[in-house]
């Protein structure tokens, strides 16, 4: 497993990744590549500020780090 930056990452795959850690859940949830933008977009989200792990070429694991500015 190797732990490195999301830069570079594409969004299908931390939509395959996301999708795959809610698998079985009582309540269902499966987002929709438009559906995880909007929310990266809404948070402000960096890639470059946030961490995946890596199995082989496989995200498995991430956090999604976002910054703002507020004056």
């Amino acid at each position: 497993m190797e732990i490195k930056s999301l830069k570079g990452t594409t969004t299908n795959s931390i939509l395959q990744a996301f999708n795959c850690a809610f698998t079985g859940y009582f309540v269902p949830i499966e987002l929709t590549e438009p559906q995880l933008s909007a929310k990266m977009k809404a948070d402000k989200t960096n890639l470059g500020l946030s961490v995946g792990v890596f199995e082989d070429r496989d995200l498995v694991a991430f956090i999604l780090h976002g910054f703002e500015v507020i004056k």
